[in-house]
């Protein structure tokens, strides 16, 4: 009896290769696109963290100011430009700009302290008081330090969010002394200068890409009227 022989034929060596190379190229496509996926994730949360912050203050400062009368409303800022104080009223804002450092929001120089030990770490800190108490340079040329109750209204996050420029121009209302309007504007976001432009118009550098994701930078612009009555001084 004849038994028929079954013969077994392997790949060749041109097709593993091209088997194993085709692999490696679709696990490399598939690593590209979960970085991508995960940067675009990441640019989404810091944006959405700057934003959030942003409305969060621009609703507290507008509300404050909607609540108290026009001449109890001060705003100062210290030379050297590293932070600045919002009085209205009994209530008293009080905020640092990030440092000339690309290591986050963390500085030495910062003019807002709290309490004793002094904390240097102040974002955007609310607190009672009057304008004759905090917002008043001292002759010594700098500000009673904070108490140390002061809350905290931006939490450090993923993204560290930090005020970069805050400022506040004050209307009179036509044919009504006892009322102000005030424009507000606040920029705020990320504190890594570095990746940020300088100047009234802050964005993310278009040309550096590098942490690109973790750049985030907004400007809010609204109004608040004040006072329905003025009490003089």
């Amino acid at each position: 009896m004849m038994w028929g022989r079954r013969v077994v034929r392997g790949f060749t060596l041109v097709e593993l290769m091209l088997s194993v190379s085709f692999i490696a190229v679709l696990l490399l496509a598939i690593a590209m696109l979960v970085i991508q996926m995960s940067a675009i994730y990441n640019k989404g949360l810091t944006l959405r963290e700057a934003n959030q912050a942003g409305q969060f203050i621009s609703s507290e400062v507008q509300r404050a100011l909607n609540q108290t009368y026009s001449n109890a409303v001060e705003v100062a800022e210290l030379p050297e430009s590293q932070g600045g104080r919002l009085c209205v009223g009994g209530t008293v804002y009080a905020w640092n700009y990030p440092g000339n450092n690309n290591a986050g929001f963390e500085r030495t120089d910062a003019i807002n302290q709290i309490g004793n030990p002094r904390s240097s770490n102040v974002r955007f800190v609310k607190t009672s008081g009057t304008a004759d108490q905090y917002c008043q340079v001292q002759s010594n040329g700098t500000w009673i330090p904070l108490p140390a109750d002061a809350t905290e209204l931006l939490s450090s996050g993923n993204a560290n969010i930090a005020i970069h420029s805050f400022s506040l121009d004050k209307s009179s209302v036509a044919e009504d002394s006892t009322q102000t309007i005030y424009t507000i504007k606040i920029i705020i976001g990320t504190p890594n200068t570095g990746l940020i432009t300088e100047g009234n118009s802050r964005r993310c550098k278009a040309d550096n890409k590098k942490d690109d994701e973790w750049c985030a930078v907004n400007e809010f612009n609204f109004t608040a009227r004040s006072g329905n009555r003025e009490v003089l001084k």
